[in-house]
């Protein structure tokens, strides 16, 4: 099963996914649910989905948060009614552009691992940024979870959660439902401004204490835009790095998905685009 959400606060992200799956064709593609806030957000749904075929599954959420979905993903074989097979999770903020995409995942997590993508790639800026993302992490683990997990932890690659699959029965879900619980029963939060949420601190730190199994994906499965920009080439959005593969999933994350981006092709020449599907791109005159 495919599970993704409503976008606030007008479903446009969500209309990019929807779309671009419906470009790809429905061949061979798992049922597809859609969590919503309520009955109006549904109704805009089934609007929105065309061919795709989806189903609503109301499961309120806080339309107005940073991160409305995080408390649900824990809880996604309980919401759609799962106790078998793989769950496989695309943020409203994602859009696929390589149909074997979603098959890669199913089937990589057939053996009880979660199959996600490290926020980290030989080309993100981050990685050469004047201040350093490991220490971003840091700052959200202590304030979240505390002094201990944080020095335990801050080195770690990070597992992005906008993009995995893990089969339904999987130990890590409720692993995750606990430790997440736990720091909010606390009152604990990563804090403000941070791009970490308490649910993608909560797992990373579910996988290390009980050692559950990860079969981590390139990152051109999760493409995170504002870590680096995608280069153009040959109608497809690619690696900035050679040998410049497809992408497979584009990550319309933090203001990424807020604004125009300025992108190159391989010629160095400059070009714009939103990067949503269905996909734009244009010549820079800046």
């Amino acid at each position: 099963m495919i599970v993704t959400a409503w976008s606030p606060p007008d479903g446009s992200l969500l209309a990019g996914l929807l779309g671009s799956l419906a470009a790809l064709g429905a061949r061979g593609r798992p049922p597809f649910r859609v969590l919503v806030p309520g009955a109006a957000e549904a109704d805009r749904v089934r609007r929105l989905a065309g061919d795709v075929g989806v189903q609503t599954i109301v499961a309120p959420f806080a339309m107005d948060e940073p991160s409305p979905h995080d408390a649900l993903l824990p809880d996604l074989p309980r919401l759609t009614g799962m106790s078998e097979g793989v769950v496989t999770w695309l943020a409203p903020s994602v859009w696929v552009q390589e149909a074997h995409a979603i098959r890669v995942m199913r089937e990589a997590a057939t053996d009880g691992s979660l199959v996600a993508a490290y926020a980290v790639d030989r080309a993100y800026r981050a990685l050469t940024a004047p201040r350093s993302p490991w220490h971003i992490h840091r700052a959200a683990m202590a304030r979240a979870f505390g002094a201990e997990a944080a020095r335990r932890l801050w080195m770690r690659p990070a597992i992005d959660i906008g993009v995995f699959s893990l089969a339904a029965d999987a130990p890590h879900w409720s692993a995750w439902r606990a430790i997440r619980e736990a720091a909010v029963e606390r009152g604990r939060s990563p804090g403000a401004g941070t791009p970490h949420t308490l649910g993608s601190l909560a797992l990373n730190i579910a996988v290390r204490t009980h050692r559950l199994p990860v079969l981590p994906l390139p990152a051109r499965w999760n493409w995170l835009c504002h870590l680096e920009r995608p280069l153009w080439q040959d109608g497809r959005l690619v690696e900035p790095e050679p040998p410049h593969d497809p992408i497979a999933i584009l990550h319309l994350s933090g203001e990424s998905s807020r604004r125009v981006m300025r992108i190159e092709d391989r010629d160095g020449r400059r070009l714009r685009s939103s990067l949503r599907f269905p996909l734009r791109i244009e010549p820079d005159a800046a």
